[in-house]
């Protein structure tokens, strides 16, 4: 049997809705909704084994007591008194019972009317406390799903959210959600310089427990800042430190969900390729999960430690700039490719994606996201033509608003009129003074500077 004395009175499993469900007690709902906790566990025990029940009659009151209790036997007594007259008492004996009679019935009316309008309340504050719990019920149940996570739903909304404001992210997203299995791909993002690739990796990296940024280069000693090296311990020991590769590996074999972004990745020497190459290869373990594989530098018995992470924990992702440097064919085969061509309209889109991680509120007369973005087209062509030495990129956008004096277009293009001469004009070998362009700087500059009057004009 069932037992009902651990059940809440109240909410959806308690024992008020039980026995409302049941209907016990017949159609006294007033019954149902202020009987004591005790009175409906005994109620629907006697439901269960298949028994009537009736409810307990209300506590009877003093007048209902008083006027039905029956008077004690007679006892002999003195010879009585005269009985009273009207003449000596001025009420009559009958006027008497009515009046009694007339309170009694009052007394026990009066409860009942009170009682009906005392349990519709109840019933309504019962059903409030129901809803109050479902819907309590329903913020833990929520609460723990996002606490248990783990970069899942919840963060990669709030990623898919942020692609809509920069397409180069949008380009990234159908291939990496944390915790999901992308089949072990991984993405190689190449486009000119300065087009936002890494801004767009790093917001994605917002939706990982772990993300990890790593510069790459064909220095000797490469393989070792990935995989990791002996190093003093301070105390006349060794240690073995790990790489960024290494520490990648370690969180995703933990169960956490990482990102690792490897940028300028065609820098690598073709040393470094080979050794990636099969660490960038998924294989399937013994256990029958497929895994990414990493033979680190710390000494594990008499071997050297091995490290698996699963596939839907580890994600890589790569960006190069596209140089002179061109890859071996196994190496630039084992990337799936996404190439990013220069594109004025859709850098604004990524320059306006960066004044909107500053809250920068595009004003009605000006759009500077777009100003950038014809002049970066601008400062390329004339670095390929010689006339400048540097293009702009995206970062000077955000270094602008970095270190302007409000979240304004106008405070923003004021900085990048300094940040534009210093960055872009040309230089003479032999003096180090500026090399005039034929006022093509000076353009730039005034254009950004017109910006910033604009504001000064209508204050």
């Amino acid at each position: 049997m069932t037992n009902y004395n651990d059940k809440p009175m109240t909410g959806p499993t308690g024992l008020r809705k039980l026995a409302n469900d049941r209907k016990i007690g017949g159609d006294n709902a007033a019954w149902r909704n202020t009987a004591k906790k005790c009175d409906l566990v005994a109620a629907l025990e006697a439901h269960d084994r298949g028994e009537a029940y009736k409810p307990p009659l209300p506590t009877p009151t003093a007048a209902h007591v008083a006027a039905t209790t029956p008077l004690p036997a007679p006892t002999a007594a003195p010879a009585p008194a005269p009985a009273p007259t009207a003449a000596s008492t001025g009420v009559s004996v009958v006027l008497d019972v009515k009046a009694i009679a007339a309170a009694v019935a009052e007394e026990m009316e009066t409860p009942a009317v009170d009682l009906t309008a005392v349990t519709d309340s109840i019933a309504i504050l019962g059903d409030r406390v129901a809803v109050v719990e479902a819907q309590g019920d329903a913020i833990r149940d929520l609460a723990n799903a996002l606490k248990g996570d783990k970069g899942g739903k919840a963060k990669r909304a709030r990623t898919v959210a942020a692609a809509t404001k920069n397409p180069v992210l949008s380009r990234l997203i159908p291939y990496y959600a944390a915790g999901e299995y992308n089949g072990g791909n991984i993405v190689s993002i190449e486009s000119p310089a300065g087009f936002g690739k890494s801004h767009a990796v790093r917001e994605m990296g917002r939706g990982y427990d772990v993300f990890l940024e790593h510069g790459c280069s064909e220095d000797i000693d490469e393989i070792s800042t990935l995989l990791g090296s002996i190093t003093p311990d301070g105390k006349g020991g060794f240690i073995t430190v790990d790489g960024v590769m290494t520490e990648a590996f370690r969180a995703a074999s933990s169960g956490k969900n990482v990102l690792l972004l490897l940028d300028e990745h065609l820098r690598w020497s073709a040393r470094t390729q080979e050794f990636v190459l099969v660490t960038f290869t998924p294989c399937v373990n013994a256990e029958g999960k497929e895994v990414f594989r990493l033979r680190t530098r710390k000494p594990d018995g008499d071997t050297l430690e091995v490290l698996e992470a699963p596939v839907e924990n580890l994600h890589f992702i790569s960006a190069s700039n596209l140089e002179q440097r061109i890859p071996r064919g196994p190496y630039w085969d084992r990337f799936l490719h996404v190439r990013l061509d220069f594109d004025k309209a859709v850098l604004a889109k990524v320059c306006r994606s960066i004044l909107d991680c500053f809250g920068v509120v595009k004003p009605a007369d000006g759009d500077l996201a777009k100003l950038f973005a014809d002049k970066i087209g601008e400062t390329r062509k004339a670095a390929a033509e010689g006339k400048i030495t540097y293009p702009l990129s995206p970062r000077d956008l955000k270094r602008g608003a970095l270190f302007a004096a409000d979240s304004t277009e106008s405070s923003i293009a004021q900085v990048l009129t300094g940040l534009v001469r210093d960055k872009c004009q040309s230089w003479d070998a032999d003096t180090g003074d500026r090399i005039e362009d034929g006022g093509f700087i000076d353009r730039a500059v005034a254009a950004f500077q017109a910006v910033a009057d604009k504001a000064k004009a209508t204050s």
